[in-house]
């Protein structure tokens, strides 16, 4: 049977369908694949389900929670067909999304690749999830951010399952009103644990620059050999820092 777990809100969302993109697509090929799906989302998982099964010939519907490029909470919704066999690998949205199991499942992956077209919405965020100042929820997903999202996982040094974990983890402390639980020091998550030490020291730090966190970097932030406290993206940021008034 299908496996789906919507446990979000899309209120005013946008609904995009993206065709097929093998790992090497550019930029322009992404936005030409992309689409706005009308009429969607639904009111309901279950309508959303047999929607798809109608309009697409999907025969079994199944839902993947994921991460926009920039998100520090899971932010979007993707679904696709699990029991596609022939059509061709949608690569771009399986490095992308391959964070998670079927309808949110942690601890396990019960899923390979995804072949067909994906149908991807921006959830909203959860009431636990304790937003940085300035931000406010954007329900319209567009053809550049999945460019961009599918980019940023191409790139990445790491899997996109070890980018959510982190992710997962920062915001799971965020909502922590005070110490860690004492279970061991371990956070648990999509793929595994994760000490509470890389949580509280790793994943907190932040270019002293551009304000980057090391959860949204693409690989570890550079600690300043002069100062040894600072950290940077790159040498750009730790240059344009120093001319802004940064000394050791």
């Amino acid at each position: 049977g299908s496996s789906f777990c919507r446990n979000g809100s899309f209120h005013m969302a946008t609904a995009l369908l993206v065709a097929p993109l093998s790992m090497g697509a550019s930029a322009e090929e992404v936005r030409t694949a992309t689409s706005v799906f009308e009429s969607f989302p639904l009111d309901t998982e279950g309508q959303d389900v047999r929607a798809l099964s109608e309009r697409l010939s999907w025969r079994q519907p199944a839902g993947l929670f994921g991460y926009s490029a920039r998100s520090l909470y899971k932010d979007l919704w993707c679904y696709f067909d699990a029991a596609e066999r022939r059509a061709p690998v949608h690569e771009l949205a399986t490095k992308a999304l391959k964070m998670y199991g079927l309808g949110g499942a942690q601890h396990v992956m019960d899923w390979d690749v995804i072949r067909g077209p994906i149908v991807v919405m921006r959830l909203e965020p959860s009431s636990m999830f304790q937003p940085p100042p300035g931000w406010s929820y954007d329900p319209t997903l567009t053809a550049e951010e999945i460019s961009e999202t599918f980019d940023y996982f191409r790139r990445a040094a790491k899997s996109a399952q070890q980018i959510a974990l982190a992710r997962d983890a920062r915001r799971f402390t965020q909502s922590l009103a005070t110490a860690p639980p004492v279970d061991g020091g371990v956070y648990f998550g999509p793929s595994g644990t994760r000490p509470m030490a890389k949580i509280f020291n790793k994943d907190a730090r932040h270019c002293a620059n551009c304000g980057k966190a090391q959860v949204l970097a693409t690989h570890r932030l550079r600690r300043c050999a002069q100062c040894n406290a600072a950290y940077y993206c790159d040498k750009h940021c730790q240059k344009q820092h120093w001319r802004n008034g940064h000394k050791a």
